[in-house]
């Protein structure tokens, strides 16, 4: 019986280490495809990283040209609209210089003339 026994046993070692080595085997089998698949998607994820990065780089690139194009132009409207206001100004002191000078000569004349007026009552005044 001890024979048997130990022939038992020699051959559950046996079928033991055979399944250990499947088992490690196909265990390794297992991590060599994971590791693939981490690895083409370490890949994938890189690769659409970069796109992503040059997307956003044109988006950049295109929204900045568009500000700059809109600065530009309110930096000209701006001009513009300032030099048509300093020009109205200037026309407007021109008119308000004139329209001065006007009432400056128009009450000059104005005062010569009550002066003429009140000498000339004076001169009445002093006759009757």
């Amino acid at each position: 019986m001890q024979a048997a026994t130990k022939n038992i046993t020699a051959k559950l070692r046996q079928e033991n280490e055979k399944l250990s080595e499947i088992l490690t085997h196909k265990l390794h089998s297992e991590v060599k495809d994971l590791s693939n698949v981490i690895g083409t998607l370490r890949n994938d994820t890189e690769r659409k990283f970069q796109e992503f990065t040059a997307t956003i780089g044109g988006v950049s690139v295109s929204l900045n040209e568009r500000i700059d194009t809109h600065v530009v132009a309110t930096s000209k409207m701006t001009d513009r609209i300032s030099q048509e206001t300093n020009a109205i100004a200037v026309h407007r002191l021109d008119d308000i210089t004139e329209y001065r000078t006007e009432a400056e000569s128009s009450l000059k004349d104005f005062r010569q003339e009550y002066s003429q007026f009140r000498e000339q009552v004076s001169s009445e005044q002093a006759t009757c």
